[in-house]
């Protein structure tokens, strides 16, 4: 079972990591691993010390929303690369997820014209 790092407080730093394993039951016939934020309180704007993180025990990384900053995902996936820690996305651009709608059929005016 994993834990993820939407959690109050969020998993963003290795003291946080330790406390979670230090109090999970080790007596339950799962194994519990945690996974830490890919960004500083998941706000997407700042990364969290990734190195310190992979070195704390965490299984991955995800902020469980979606990142809009492209350059802070490439930054973040160079500096994780040889570390081989999984990265949880969400595919999705809010600017582009708006109140659209799909419909079948042509673009045309609704009486058929084009």
């Amino acid at each position: 079972m994993a834990l993820l790092p939407g959690t109050h407080p969020v998993i963003d730093r290795p003291e946080q990591v330790d406390w979670m394993m230090a109090h999970c039951p080790t007596d339950l016939p799962v194994r519990i691993q945690v996974w830490g934020a890919l960004t500083q309180n998941v706000e997407g704007t700042q990364l969290v010390e990734l190195s310190e993180l992979s070195h704390a025990g965490v299984c991955g990384l995800s902020d469980g929303q979606p990142l809009s900053n492209w350059m802070l995902l490439r930054r973040a996936l160079e500096y994780l690369k040889p570390t081989n820690i999984p990265i949880a996305l969400w595919p999705c651009d809010r600017n582009l997820a708006g109140k659209g709608a799909i419909r079948e059929g042509g673009t045309g005016s609704p009486n058929g014209d084009s």
